[in-house]
């Protein structure tokens, strides 16, 4: 089926996007399977093996530097990007396949730390048997993943910076 961008056929974009909205789906998904987990698995109980503020601070500054680190993590490993220069400006056709493994791998690596912030939140809440631990951490890690989102206009972006570099002479798309 060709994806040339007719009327009730999806774009080369779209079909790029496709698999980058199902993957983040199931990493939001598994923040709610934790959830699960978490409410029914943990029964507040009396004493806890650890004590909590001395295991809540260092758990709760890691997951604030993976959640900072994950969308300073997308913009480096993203390959360069360029907005559009007009509003008449026709959107790009197609990705090249070396800038779209790029910048689903800057996706993948940044949904990764948000995961950490889930499962660190998955951690505390079992060392400290309070399932109330895990939820602001979920919270955090579902705003993160919101902000991540893959954006047709990101993959966009990425295609007009790739179309000059195909014109020309064979260029390797992954220096700096």
């Amino acid at each position: 089926m060709p994806l040339d961008g007719t009327p009730g056929q999806p774009t080369p974009i779209d079909a790029a996007l496709l698999p980058l909205r199902l993957v983040h789906a199931a990493m939001v998904f598994s923040v709610l399977v934790y959830a699960v987990v978490v409410h029914f698995a943990i029964r507040e109980q009396g004493e806890t093996p650890v004590d909590g503020p001395d295991l809540m601070l260092p758990l709760a500054f890691a997951a604030l530097v993976a959640g900072l680190a994950a969308p300073v993590m997308r913009r480096v490993l993203m390959p360069p990007r360029r907005p559009p220069t007009s509003l008449r400006e026709p959107p790009p056709t197609h990705v090249p396949p070396r800038h779209f493994a790029r910048a689903f791998t800057a996706w993948i690596v940044s949904w990764a730390a948000c995961e950490a912030v889930t499962v660190l939140g998955l951690v505390l809440a079992f060392l400290l048997r309070r399932p109330s631990a895990f939820y602001p951490f979920a919270a955090g890690a579902l705003l993160l993943f919101a902000f991540l989102a893959p954006r047709r206009a990101d993959l966009e972006a990425v295609a007009r910076a790739a179309a000059p570099a195909e014109d020309g002479p064979e260029q390797d798309s992954l220096g700096p």
